[in-house]
Order: C-alpha cells, then sequence, then structure tokens
C-alpha cells in the first residue's frame, strides 16, 4: 500500500473488521498508582464505512460490549498472563457500567482535510473532538487503510472518574486511543473501484 493523505481513489469503502483494530490505553494515577496496573483494552465487533475524496470521512461504531481488557501494560507491551479470569471480568464489568453506563455503543467518526485529522466521539451524554496525531493513510488497488492515535479526556466526554480503594489510585483523565482501520472499496454512484 502506498502512504498520503490525500487517495487517489474517490469514493465509499466498509470496514474490513479482522483486518482494523482499534485500542484504547488506560493509566492509573494516585498515591497508590504503583500497585495499580496501566491497561490495553480492544475494541471488537466494530462497524463503519469510509467515503474517500478531498474531504475524508470514517464512521465505526463499536458496541460497549466489544470493549474488553487485553492485558497490563508493561514497558510498552501488552502483558496478557498478569489479570487473571476474576480480574478480567471485573475490569469489562467496570468499562460497561461504570464507565460507560449502560450505553449500548459509541460512534466514532474521523476527519480529515489533507492537512488535519480529528477524531469525534458521539455517546448520549453529547460528543468532544480530538486532534489526530501520526496520521496515515495508505491506498492499494482494494483497499484503503487509515492510522493514527488520539489522546481524549474522559470528563470531556463526561465519563466520571473511575478510582478504587477509597481513591487510592484511579484511572487518569487521559486516555490513548491507537487505530489502524482497513475499508474494502466499492462502487456507489459513478465511481468504480
Amino acid at each position: 500500500m502506498t502512504s498520503g493523505y490525500a487517495p487517489a481513489w474517490t469514493g465509499t469503502g466498509a470496514l474490513v473488521p479482522d483486518r482494523t483494530s482499534v485500542r484504547i490505553y488506560t493509566f492509573a494515577e494516585g498515591l497508590f498508582a504503583a500497585f495499580a496496573h496501566d491497561l490495553e483494552l480492544r475494541v471488537e465487533q466494530l462497524r463503519g464505512l469510509a467515503e474517500y475524496g478531498p474531504h475524508s470521512l470514517v464512521q465505526m461504531e463499536a458496541p460497549v460490549s466489544g470493549i474488553r481488557v487485553a492485558g497490563v501494560m508493561r514497558k510498552g507491551s501488552v502483558d496478557t498472563a498478569v489479570l487473571t479470569q476474576s480480574d478480567r471480568r471485573e475490569i469489562n464489568r467496570k468499562i460497561q457500567r461504570e464507565v460507560f453506563r449502560g450505553m449500548a455503543s459509541l460512534n466514532i467518526r474521523a476527519d480529515f482535510d489533507g492537512q488535519t485529522a480529528r477524531l469525534m466521539i458521539s455517546q448520549p451524554s453529547g460528543s468532544a473532538v480530538f486532534p489526530v496525531e501520526n496520521f496515515s493513510m495508505r491506498e492499494d488497488k482494494d483497499l484503503i487503510g487509515v492510522s493514527g492515535e488520539s489522546t481524549l479526556c474522559l470528563k470531556t466526554m463526561c465519563i466520571r472518574e473511575i478510582g478504587a480503594l477509597l481513591g487510592a489510585f484511579r484511572i487518569s483523565n487521559r486516555v490513548v486511543v491507537r487505530f489502524d482501520a482497513v475499508f474494502e472499496k466499492y462502487s456507489i454512484a459513478g465511481h468504480n473501484k
């Protein structure tokens, strides 16, 4: 795939879920943060479409039930062996019941105009827009891929602080989302693969 900011092809593409990855990184902070874990969460069961041209748009829907803990971050890598099954169940329960408070899904939208890229996360309590860093787009005959990362502010997204052990540590307000989404090109009104 060739890289660049503006695709040579103009049209619409459908998300290829098994070639797409969205990961969320959380960070522990507070007095006893050294005893807590920074986590990697993986977003599964994604659906989405993309429109490519001079102003491109990617839209994905992420069911909250598809946001699952992958493991603990250690020295820049995810360690899947640290958490017990019980730990995983509890973290996944907190994601669904406390972080997203019974929401069914999140809507994720990324747009880019050749100069800047931004990510918008929408939920019932509102939406928030964040800049995308390390953005890249790549293209080949049948596929277009976009990747980048964005630092989100949970308060801006109306997500309340999540803590443990009577506030001895908590999840940082800062969360990093890294995405690498692949879309299969298909024909639309006057556009062909």
